[in-house]
């Protein structure tokens, strides 16, 4: 293809500079006799001829599209004369009377004017015209299956033929008869070559301008265009044939032409008829490609497994897919043809992309558009894509739960670790302190029995009597310090007489040491072994580590009753208050997170405050009962711990 393409070129090309070479000899014939035969052409239309070659020339040699506007000019000069010619020959106007004289030379030669061209037919200015817009339009695309150029070579190529007939058919006539003719045989000629190098030349025949070489119209005009070309010489070959035979020439003239005018009638015909079926049997091919490509791409769009909605340039909907149907809850009619804004689009919703479905669930997908380009990067259209991504959501949300849940699980044991490093330092200083003071104390006493007083065995005995009560109360603490860390402490609450509690605490912890000042009547709904341990782990708190004097105050207010233990010390610094409640603080041991615990398992609370002008206040708050409690026993008995 690519070599027929080359030849044709080449062919069109040495046509090109053929006829501008005859055109130009031609016009300096008109200039000086060189003994040319008159051309039967005026001067505009020989002028045309030299144009009309160079524009062939040009579209033949050009290596691309883009060098194919240097055919523009001398196609369009080509235009203009033969229009100028046509003009002359109907009008006679001075101003084609005076381009005529200065192509023909008239005006330089000084001798009177001479008419060169109004006896000249107008044919030949009109074929002039008819190559130049044929070439003019050599570029353009082919529309309905027929390039542009072809009818107007087509015109061309009857003009010359005409023009040839005459000469041709003088062998069919009688001697004494010159024949008439519209031009001469040689620019008929000429024209021919035209229009057969233009038809060679064009597009459709060179794949430089992207037109292929067999739509039915082009095959249609370069048939039609080689059977007029042929029909003169075929009819000249079948006159001579017939005159030598013995037929009168005017005879065999008139039926040889007739003959070969319906051979040539029914040969362009069957080629009609052939290039049309060929074009319904290709149209029907290609409309089957075109069907089986289009259920291809229906049966892809469907099968995918996103929901794909397909729109045009004006990003109307054209298609839209099942899984699209089901993720929008919209049937496929709702959406064809719909323009923006749509009802279906998803909107942002917790930093997601939500589509909002008509029975009010919302679906969270991951929306991307993507154009479809053409030549040029122009959007032909666009593809939307949806993905359901409820599913991955609801797997973050586990993934979180569970991280969460991890999470909560690690802090337990960094709490239990911390729990347990707490209670190795407590069991390790506490613990160790009394033991090692009662082991010692017990060896001596067995070692030295003999030797001592029974003063001094008393002495010794109390002091590991008490060493030991301290281990039961910290084992006390300890027991109560593990079920609080796991939670199994509860509140028995009943109404319990403030005074009373506070009264018997004192006598049991610092007996002489505290002040009670709390209404008789006042009362609170709590558990009374646990306000009781509340009490005294405050009491023991302001005497070992405030100042005298040391009071237990108590007040209502309001759905609550307000428990205040107070001393004269020196108080807490303001760094350690926020961890005063915390387990195993320094300086309050385990008593103060137990007190804390206790307090809000009977639904109160604890702080701290500090007293002015100096000293601590331990303030308790719990709900006030509506009964006092039944009166303490005159002496309660020692707490643990």
């Amino acid at each position: 293809m690519q070599r027929e393409a080359r030849w044709s070129r080449a062919l069109g090309a040495v046509a090109g500079a053929a006829v501008a070479v005859f055109g130009a000899v031609a016009l300096v014939s008109l200039w000086h006799d060189l003994g040319i035969p008159p051309l039967g052409l005026s001067p505009t239309s020989i002028l045309g001829l030299v144009t009309a070659g160079l524009a062939l020339l040009l579209t033949a040699t050009a290596v691309s599209p883009g060098l194919r506007w240097t055919t523009v000019a001398p196609a369009a000069l080509t235009v203009a004369l033969g229009v100028l010619g046509l003009v002359d020959a109907a009008t006679r106007l001075p101003v084609t009377e005076r381009i005529n004289g200065l192509l023909s030379g008239e005006s330089f030669n000084g001798l009177p004017p001479r008419d060169l061209a109004h006896d000249v037919p107008p044919a030949a200015s009109l074929a002039v015209l008819l190559v130049g817009l044929a070439l003019l339009l050599v570029d353009r695309s082919v529309r309905f299956g027929v390039h542009p150029t072809g009818p107007l070579l087509v015109g061309v190529i009857v003009i010359a033929v005409v023009a040839l007939a005459p000469s041709l058919f003088a062998l069919g006539v009688t001697p004494d008869r010159g024949p008439g003719t519209v031009m001469s045989p040689y620019a008929a000629t000429a024209l021919l070559a035209l229009a057969g190098g233009t038809l060679l030349a064009r597009p459709e025949r060179r794949p430089l301008a992207g037109v292929g070489t067999g739509t039915p119209g082009a095959a249609v005009t370069r048939r039609i265009g080689a059977t007029l070309l042929a029909l003169p010489f075929v009819a000249a070959l079948f006159s001579a044939i017939a005159a030598a035979g013995g037929m009168r020439r005017p005879t065999a003239a008139i039926s040889t032409g007739t003959v070969v005018a319906a051979l040539a009638l029914v040969v362009v015909l069957a080629q009609l008829v052939r290039s049309l079926d060929e074009a319904d049997r290709r149209q029907r091919r290609l409309m089957t490609e075109l069907r089986e490509r289009r259920e291809f791409a229906d049966t892809l769009l469907q099968q995918m497994n996103a929901a794909v909605m397909v729109l045009d340039a004006d990003r109307r909907v054209v298609e839209v897919n099942q899984h699209w149907q089901a993720l929008t809850g919209q049937p496929a009619d709702a959406a064809i043809g719909q323009l923006p804004p749509y009802p279906w689009e998803p909107e942002p919703d917790d930093g997601d992309l939500v589509i909002r479905r008509p029975d009010g669930t919302s679906v969270p997908v991951l929306a991307s558009t993507a154009p479809v380009t053409g030549p040029g990067d122009t959007a032909l259209g666009f593809v939307a894509t949806y993905v359901d991504i409820g599913g991955r959501k609801r797997a973050e949300r586990a993934l979180a739960a569970h991280a969460a849940a991890v999470e909560t699980k690690n802090r337990e044991l960094e709490a239990a670790l911390a729990f347990k490093s707490d209670l190795t330092s407590i069991l390790t200083h506490d613990v160790s302190q009394p033991i090692s003071s009662v082991a010692s104390i017990a060896e001596l006493v067995v070692e030295a029995w003999d030797d001592m007083t029974d003063a001094e065995r008393l002495q010794l005995l109390r002091k590991i009597h008490t060493n030991g009560q301290k281990l039961v109360a910290m084992m006390t603490e300890l027991s109560l310090l593990f079920r609080l860390d796991t939670g199994s402490v509860t509140a028995r609450r009943a109404p319990v007489g403030v005074r009373d509690a506070a009264e018997a605490t004192v006598e049991a912890v610092c007996p002489g040491l505290a002040e009670v000042d709390v209404d008789p009547q006042l009362a609170v709904l709590a558990d009374r072994e646990q306000v009781r341990h509340v009490l005294t782990a405050l009491l023991k708190n302001a005497v070992t580590h405030g100042g005298a004097p040391v009071r237990v105050e108590g007040r209502r207010e309001g759905d609550h009753v307000v428990i205040v233990v107070a001393d004269e010390g020196r108080g807490v610094p303001a760094e350690r208050v926020p961890a005063l409640f915390d387990r195993f603080t320094r300086g309050s041991g385990m008593g103060l997170f137990i007190v804390r615990h206790l307090v809000e398992a009977n639904g109160g609370a604890v702080r701290y405050e500090a007293a002015v002008p100096r000293g601590a206040r331990l303030v308790v708050t719990l709900e006030a009962a509506t009964t006092a409690a039944a009166p303490a026993p005159e002496k309660a008995a020692a707490p643990a711990g």
